[in-house]
């Protein structure tokens, strides 16, 4: 078997609430603080700052599981234990600010949205 992870495996969660969805996305980045000083050599030094991430899911409007109830409660300004699987156990897993709901209607499509979040805190899983 190839070591490669199909996306079709993928959800997210919010709580204990599966978001079936089209995609997603999860930037995880550090910070670089600089302390280049006289003695480096002629060359620039960085040490790690502080972690941050954010994402996005984008999915069709589910009316049997609306995004805006509680749960899953992804609402912006409220705060969600939310998962990003990349197949059925490997997972990030964070407390997220959901900061937007993005909702677009097709007249030939579908209602469909997009959620915006960024990460409070740091991750409590990373996918292995």
């Amino acid at each position: 078997a190839m070591p490669f992870i199909a996306g079709k495996s993928g959800k997210v969660v919010s709580g204990s609430t599966t978001i079936n969805v089209e995609n997603w996305s999860f930037t995880w980045t550090v910070e670089e603080l600089e302390c280049t000083t006289t003695g480096s050599g002629q060359a620039r030094e960085f040490i790690a700052g502080l972690t941050e991430g954010e994402g996005e899911f984008e999915s069709c409007w589910d009316t049997t599981n609306p995004i805006i109830t509680s749960p899953p409660n992804i609402i912006p300004g409220k705060f969600v234990d939310l998962s990003l699987y990349i197949d059925a156990t490997r997972r990030f897993r964070m407390t997220a600010y959901i900061t937007e709901v993005e909702t677009e209607l097709e007249a030939e499509g579908t209602v469909s949205y997009t959620a915006s979040f960024m990460m409070s805190g740091a991750l409590v899983t990373t996918p292995g």
